[in-house]
């Protein structure tokens, strides 16, 4: 007896039916197809609430695999989530203060190891022609500076209510670059 055949007719053609993941194959469940989700430790820094009250609003409102999700150690909320806990905290969407990104050049090591001084890409001048007071420099905190050098441009991100800037992606691996 003959084995399975693929749709032109040719021996082969067996297999388990998987959702195409694009260019690279692969296989995506669909309960890891989320629209834009947000984590909610980020959302509570957002609102300016404690993480506790969050979590307990959402154990009281939210059903897990419908308004979040449970991701390694971390809690994704769905945009569906985020927008019931927003109801639930009284708060529109149009009040909720946006995380500020921008691109940062680095320009001085502190010396604490975690923290780098850095002016906006847009008023950066060389540093031949313009030295920078401590008062004009944003600063950023990173988890190592080993791989920073002056004049990198490092894209960064400020929570509403904090002065101190962020890394918005991962460390540079080699020295000076991403």
């Amino acid at each position: 007896m003959p084995g399975p055949r693929d749709p032109d007719g040719r021996p082969g053609g067996g297999g388990s039916k998987k959702i195409d993941a694009g260019s690279r194959g692969g296989y995506i469940r669909p309960d890891k197809i989320l629209d834009k989700g947000e984590l909610e430790a980020d959302l509570a820094k957002r609102l300016g609430l404690t993480r506790g009250r969050v979590r307990l609003a959402r154990r009281q409102y939210l059903q897990e695999g419908d308004g979040w999700i449970k991701k390694g150690k971390k809690v994704l909320l769905t945009a569906d989530g985020v927008i019931k806990l927003l109801g639930v905290f009284q708060i529109d969407q149009e009040d909720v203060p946006e995380v500020e990104y921008k691109d940062l050049i680095v320009v001085r090591f502190w010396t604490n190891p975690r923290l780098l001084g850095c002016i906006a890409a847009e008023d950066y001048k060389p540093a031949e022609l313009r030295h920078y007071k401590p008062a004009e420099m944003a600063t950023l905190v990173v988890r190592e500076t080993k791989n920073f050098t002056k004049g990198m441009l490092v894209p960064a991100k400020k929570n509403p209510g904090e002065t101190l800037w962020s890394l918005a992606c991962k460390l540079p691996r080699y020295r000076g670059r991403f």
